[in-house]
Parts: C-alpha cells; sequence; structure tokens
C-alpha cells in the first residue's frame, strides 16, 4: 500500500511540475504561430519603425509643405522604380533594392508626420480629410510592404496606383485652385 501511495503521489507532483512548462510551450508556441501567420499588415502598421516615428515627430516641424509633398512625390516614384521589371526580382528578393526602399519609407514617414503638423493649421474639415488621405497612404504603403514579401506583383503595382492617385488628393488639399 505506501509503496502505491508513494507512486501516485511522485505522478501527481510530476504532472503538478510538468503542467507549467507545458502551458508556458503552448503559449510560445501560439504567439510564435499568431505572429508568423497572423495579419502581416497589421503587423507592419504595429511594426512601422517605431524608434522613427519618434524622430519623424520631432523632424517634422523642419518640413515646409513644399518639402514635404516632395517627400511624398520622391518615395512614390521610388516605390513605382522599385517594382519595374529590372528591378522586381532583386525587391522580392529583400535585396538592395528592398534596403533602399525602407530608406524611401523613412523619408516618407517624415513628411507625412510634417503634413499631419501643417494640417493642424487649416480648417477642421480640411484637417480631417487631409488626416484621411495620409491614414490612406500609411495603409497603402503597409498593403505595397506585404505584397512585395508575398512576391505578389499585381498587387504591389496596385498599390503603386493607389498611392499616386491619394497624393493628387493631398497635393488638392494643400494647393487649392481657384
Amino acid at each position: 500500500m505506501t509503496t502505491k501511495f508513494v507512486s501516485t503521489r511522485l505522478s501527481l507532483l510530476f504532472i503538478a511540475l510538468l503542467l507549467p512548462v507545458s502551458l508556458s510551450i503552448t503559449l510560445v508556441h501560439t504567439t510564435a504561430f499568431a505572429h508568423s501567420h497572423g495579419d502581416k499588415k497589421a503587423d507592419h502598421k504595429t511594426h512601422k519603425h517605431q524608434h522613427h516615428k519618434k524622430e519623424s515627430k520631432a523632424k517634422s516641424g523642419s518640413l515646409s509643405i513644399e518639402q514635404a509633398i516632395a517627400k511624398l512625390d520622391q518615395g512614390i516614384i521610388a516605390m513605382a522604380k522599385t517594382m519595374s521589371p529590372e528591378k522586381r526580382e532583386e525587391m522580392f528578393d529583400n535585396g538592395p533594392i528592398m534596403h533602399e526602399w525602407h530608406t524611401h519609407t523613412s523619408a516618407i514617414e517624415d513628411a507625412i508626420a510634417a503634413l499631419e503638423v501643417h494640417a493642424k493649421q487649416k480648417s477642421e474639415t480640411e484637417q480631417k480629410n487631409i488626416e484621411q488621405s495620409l491614414e490612406q497612404i500609411e495603409d497603402i504603403l503597409a498593403d505595397f510592404h506585404v505584397a512585395t514579401h508575398d512576391r505578389k506583383t499585381e498587387d504591389a503595382l496596385s498599390e503603386v496606383k493607389k498611392a499616386t492617385e491619394t497624393l493628387k488628393k493631398i497635393k488638392s488639399h494643400f494647393y487649392k485652385t481657384g
């Protein structure tokens, strides 16, 4: 009877020790799985160069409207160039073109931050419209990023078109013709 009692207690002790380890391993695996197979766009938007965002906010006051829009223009031109047939494979393979593109995204983030500051000088309605357009650009950049990493040429090219059209809207908010 004592052997069975000791055996049962050891079994319970083993289970008590094993259960937390098992749960920890399951939690780590689930978290890793969710990150690697989750919503790539959401991952990119939350990742979005957090340290750079702080720098962008600090530098944003130093860019004029014209300079910020010029940076957006240059960034969207670079976006289109990265998807040219001769550079596309290097972009998809995370080569120097991808690294060059990341430099442009930093400049675009600086421009967006500056335009957010300048939008505050507009009427409430104009400010809201500008902010919506700037959010669209951010979403487009996130979708472009995902499309390039997923090697989806047509999706990436579609995002280039959307960026071009959204840039026209942004320009119209700041450069009213009348």
